[in-house]
């Protein structure tokens, strides 16, 4: 299961997991940030945590980005066998920090407004927008930039907007550009090439498309992001540009509850390798247009429910499954 930032409809939150661009960033979102998908639990107060997990969780903060803060709360979380605080922080509407219940840091996640930015963010955004903008939205200053830090990534990224385009930074450097595109703007071979991906996979439905689209740049390669059907419960289709190729499928209305987390792991966790690439097998012929004839299927050592699929000389894929078995996501790996 992967790590949420807000509880929004499933729609936008499937949509963040598929391009991790915070809600905010990109629709400007008024939600206030509430627990992860960690399950938090317990009141919102500070009174039960140590205050020396408090202060080092206010130092991280401080570190990442030039300014101190208070926190206006704090839940516990849990996810298997890690648990630890889930700090909001006070005044910032959109930012948590969180902890282990070491006071290791897992994530921080705040937006700030221009003005209060460090001047090294600042130069960092300013340099990036002049490389990937075209005068005058080069020459603009975001209004406000978020600024996420995870554990597991080991880096700080920061994500603007600017008019129909998101960058995001990861230490500095352009790690992915994002333009928002109205239905006409599409190719109509990339279309026709996403059209009727899920046909036939049961329980999905694909839908009418959905605006804006996303097209997305990263590592030198430029696909749209394609989102189907209305609702609660879209799907996915990600189409490089160019070869219209499809490259990922993602259909999170078939992703366990959360609430169901703990009877859904202890499924997952029985699925063995051979049985997760015979189920696999079909899923990827239909989404993907690939024979898994011969291919091994690897469990992800640190990630629940991610299987890797190689063979030599052929294309690698990395999926996700449910409790059934059932692939939810299967995408092609660089």
């Amino acid at each position: 299961m992967k790590k949420g930032y807000y509880t929004l409809t499933s729609a936008v939150v499937a949509s963040l997991i598929l391009t991790a661009v915070p809600v905010s960033t990109v629709y400007g979102a008024s939600t206030k940030n509430t627990q992860p998908a960690q399950a938090a639990t317990g009141a919102s107060s500070l009174k039960e945590v140590d205050a020396k997990i408090v202060q080092k969780a206010q130092e991280y903060l401080k570190a990442a980005t030039g300014k101190s803060y208070t926190f206006s709360g704090a839940k516990k979380w849990s996810l298997g066998n890690e648990n630890g605080w889930d700090f909001s922080i006070k005044g910032v509407e959109h930012g948590q920090v969180m902890v282990t219940k070491k006071g290791e840091l897992e994530r921080i996640y705040v937006d700030q407004s221009w003005g209060e930015l460090k001047d090294s963010y600042k130069q960092q955004l300013q340099a990036a927008l002049k490389s990937v903008l075209q005068e005058p939205e080069a020459s603009k200053t975001p209004e406000e930039v978020n600024i996420s830090v995870d554990k597991s990534k080991g880096a700080v990224d920061l994500y603007t907007k600017i008019d129909n385009n998101i960058i995001i930074l990861r230490e500095g450097k352009v790690l992915r550009t994002i333009k928002l595109l109205a239905k006409q703007e599409i190719d109509e071979n990339a279309l026709k090439a996403a059209s009727g991906v899920f046909a036939g996979l049961e329980g999905v439905k694909q839908g009418a498309l959905n605006e804006p689209t996303q097209l997305i740049t990263e590592n030198g390669k430029t696909v749209y992001n394609l989102m189907f059907g209305t609702g609660a419960h879209p799907v996915f289709v990600n189409v490089e540009k160019g070869t219209n190729k499809v490259t990922k499928v993602a259909a999170y209305e078939l992703q366990d509850p959360v609430a169901n987390y703990k009877e859904a792991y202890k499924k997952m966790k029985s699925y063995s390798e051979a049985q997760l690439l015979k189920n696999a097998a079909g899923q990827s012929k239909e989404l993907l247009k690939v024979d898994l004839t011969g291919y091994k299927a690897t469990l992800d050592p640190k990630l629940t429910a991610i299987v890797h699929f190689t063979k030599s000389g052929s294309p690698s894929l990395v999926g996700s499954f449910n409790s059934k078995g059932q692939f939810y996501e299967l995408e092609f790996k660089e």
